[in-house]
């Protein structure tokens, strides 16, 4: 299994533009080979946005990455943001 989460911190005013954005990535993910699931998440506490995903393998995860990259391409993301954002691929252990 493979794990891969994005977090963004949003400017308040911001965070339904990368909500929407992160529908988008999902949505453009979902029938991709080796996706498990893909979740779109709030933190509740500070209002972190992530988006995680699980995958049978690295592998798949790393094909769809050119799909990953067009979904969000040309979207501001450092204007919407108080914070850079944080990645994270893990793999169970």
């Amino acid at each position: 299994m493979f794990v891969h989460v994005i977090m963004h911190q949003p400017k308040p005013e911001k965070s339904e533009h990368i909500v929407a954005v992160m529908h988008r990535f999902k949505e453009k993910l979902l029938g991709s080979p080796g996706l498990d699931q893909i979740y779109t998440l709030r933190e509740t506490d500070r209002g972190t946005l992530m988006i995680m995903s699980t995958w049978h393998t690295r592998e798949h995860w790393q094909a769809a990455r050119p799909l990953m990259l067009e979904a969000v391409m040309d979207d501001p993301f450092q204007e919407w943001t108080d914070e850079a954002m944080e990645l994270f691929r893990l793999e169970e252990v």
